[in-house]
């Protein structure tokens, strides 16, 4: 009985030393936002899955819009993206940039409609917010992509975006 017991205990130590000494950072949430701005974390679910507009638009290009909340605040999160094309093979894009129809912008406000807290837009270009799209898989739909740059606040001022990362389920119309 001692050597079963002794057995028992040095396969449980052996298994729990083969632990992971870090968190697996790939396994983010499905449908969740986070960024840093002025020295805080804001993070987030997105309200549904992303939807991207399969049908070529006037711009020749394909949008991708998302749309979410935090869950203890006000606070609306917002990304819509004039994408290359519908297989996210195109890595790189950007917005605050004047002189193209793109649509791509950042937007975090007060509400859905509400007063701007962070924004970066081609509408109002300036503050240059740079998209990368990391990852994408067709089966599972899932796709992952990082944001960071600089957004303007309601007075114009430059606020700096880091570390910015959705990962999200893409639903194709």
């Amino acid at each position: 009985m001692k050597v079963l017991l002794m057995a028992i205990a040095l396969v449980s130590i052996g298994l729990f030393s083969c632990k992971k000494d870090s968190p697996d950072n790939n396994n983010q949430e499905v449908n969740t936002w986070t960024f840093k701005a002025q020295g805080t974390t804001y993070k987030g679910v997105l309200f549904w899955d992303p939807l991207l507009n399969t049908l070529l638009q006037g711009n020749n290009s394909y949008t991708f819009t998302m749309l979410g909340g935090e869950a203890n605040s006000d606070r609306t999160f917002n990304i819509v993206m004039s994408l290359a094309d519908t297989t996210f093979t195109s890595k790189n894009y950007q917005s605050g940039i004047s002189g193209n129809d793109d649509i791509t912008a950042f937007y975090f406000t007060h509400g859905i409609a509400g007063n701007t807290i962070y924004e970066s837009s081609n509408y109002y270009p300036g503050p240059v917010m740079n998209y990368t799209i990391e990852t994408y898989n067709a089966a599972t739909r899932v796709l992952v992509f990082t944001f960071s740059g600089n957004t303007q606040d309601a007075n114009g001022v430059l606020i700096p975006v880091t570390e910015g990362k959705v990962t999200c389920k893409v639903e194709k119309m």
